[in-house]
């Protein structure tokens, strides 16, 4: 506890042992320390305390696809959408879309990316999904992790029992998938398949090996034409 100080009468002069109490008292205040939620600042005018800015999660839904967009007239290295608040509403008993506020960009800032470093094409989550972000006061964006997702492949070489292949990533166009996306290496972890190209597939990806792994090659391809086995 600060030493109680002693009030000057008229006439009084501040002394040396006056003004050391008074240095006592104020070194504690001069030296005190804050905790999250409060944050501090000095200046010139004093000691200012306030609430600290806390993270801040919100809701929403999707309405466009996740795509590369620019910034500053340079183009991202993660993909984006736009996205519209989703609010609970007691009276309803449901979460729905608002335009109370202003749509924002999202951007997917886990993407996943092929051999070359680029963001692959296939995105977690798209159009009309519901997704939760968070402010980022570092980048001024809101930013989302979503789960990694699965992609399916077309073989472009070779896949031996317990070995590994080039493929390229199969996109959809609206009417039928095309081999038209990011090229990647698949690896059989679980020695289970074979197959030439241009045999499909799906594979997930593992972050203990940090590998695409095969889960499925299509059973009624062939090894000798682009097909996958199962070894007996």
């Amino acid at each position: 506890m600060s030493p109680a100080l002693n009030r000057l009468n008229d006439g009084e002069f501040v002394t040396p042992q006056a003004y050391n109490e008074l240095v006592a008292a104020l070194e504690p205040l001069l030296n005190t320390t804050v905790a999250s939620p409060l944050q501090m600042q000095r200046h010139g005018g004093g000691v200012h305390w306030s609430l600290a800015a806390l993270p801040e999660l919100r809701l929403f839904v999707l309405k466009s696809d996740l795509a590369l967009g620019t910034t500053d007239s340079m183009t991202d290295d993660v993909p984006s959408a736009t996205a519209r608040h989703v609010h609970y509403r007691r009276s309803d008993n449901i979460y729905s879309e608002t335009t109370h506020l202003d749509d924002v960009t999202v951007y997917d800032v886990a993407v996943m990316r092929d051999a070359a470093g680029n963001p692959i094409k296939t995105p977690s989550v798209g159009t009309g999904d519901r997704v939760c972000a968070h402010f980022n006061a570092q980048s001024g964006r809101w930013e989302m992790c979503p789960p990694r997702p699965l992609i399916r492949f077309e073989l472009n070489t070779t896949l031996v029992i317990g070995g590994s292949a080039a493929a390229t990533e199969l996109i959809y166009n609206g009417a039928v998938w095309l081999a038209t996306g990011a090229t990647l290496i698949v690896n059989d972890a679980i020695n289970m398949f074979a197959s030439a190209s241009p045999c499909r597939g799906i594979a997930g990806y593992w972050s203990d090996s940090t590998l695409w792994e095969i889960i499925q090659l299509d059973p009624t391809c062939g090894v000798g034409g682009g097909g996958s086995s199962a070894p007996p």
